[in-house]
C-alpha cells in the first residue's frame, strides 16, 4: 500500500527515504480517505469508486516489494495485495499494469497488462503488453485512479508545493 503523505512528513527519516532514494515515486492525489474495514474485492467494476478524495494523497515508491512476488519483467501495479505497488480502487484490475527501467536509456517504461479498463498515458490508451515511456512528472492512469510519475528531485519539489498550499493539520 501507499503511504500518506502527511504521515511521510511527519517522520524525518521516512521523508529521507523516499528523497534520498535513487527510486521514483508515485503520487495519487485524489486518492480516497482510509477505510475502516478492509473489504477483499474480487471483480473489477468501473461504475464505482470508493470513497472521496481526502485531501492526503498517497504515495508509493517505484520498486520491489519486499513481498514474494515472483513477476521479474518489472515492477506490478494493481489491486491485488500481491503487487508491488497496490492500488486499492475497484476500477484497477488485480494485475494493472507494471513499470520497467530500461537500464541502457535509464528510462521508465510503463506497461499495461491487459487490464479491463484501461491504462493511458495522458490522452492515449495504451496497448497491451506494448511499453510506453514515462517522463519525469507525467501523469498516468490506471482505471480511474490519476498517478503522477516523480523522480526523487520533482518529488522534493511536489513536497515543497504541497507543503505550501495545504493547511497544518489541526487547524
Amino acid at each position: 500500500m501507499g503511504e500518506r503523505l502527511t504521515r511521510l512528513l511527519d517522520s524525518p527519516a521516512n521523508r529521507a527515504a523516499y528523497t534520498h532514494s535513487p527510486a521514483p515515486v508515485l503520487v495519487w492525489e485524489a486518492a480516497p480517505r482510509e477505510r475502516t474495514s478492509p473489504e477483499l474485492l474480487w471483480v473489477t467494476n468501473p461504475k464505482i469508486r470508493i470513497d472521496r478524495p481526502s485531501n492526503d494523497p498517497l504515495v508509493y515508491r517505484v520498486e520491489k516489494s519486499s513481498k514474494q512476488n515472483a513477476f521479474g519483467l518489472g515492477i506490478t501495479l494493481g489491486r491485488a495485495a500481491n503487487n508491488d505497488i497496490v492500488v486499492d480502487d475497484p476500477s484497477v484490475s488485480r494485475f494493472h499494469a507494471y513499470l520497467q527501467l530500461d537500464n541502457q536509456s535509464h528510462v521508465w517504461h510503463l506497461v499495461d497488462a491487459e487490464s479491463s479498463t484501461g491504462t493511458f498515458v495522458g490522452a492515449s490508451r495504451l496497448a497491451p503488453r506494448r511499453p510506453a515511456p514515462l517522463a519525469d512528472r507525467s501523469m498516468f492512469t490506471v482505471g480511474h485512479v490519476e498517478l503522477r510519475f516523480l523522480t526523487p528531485d520533482s518529488f522534493e519539489s511536489f513536497i515543497r508545493t504541497w507543503s505550501a498550499v495545504t493547511p497544518p493539520r489541526g487547524s
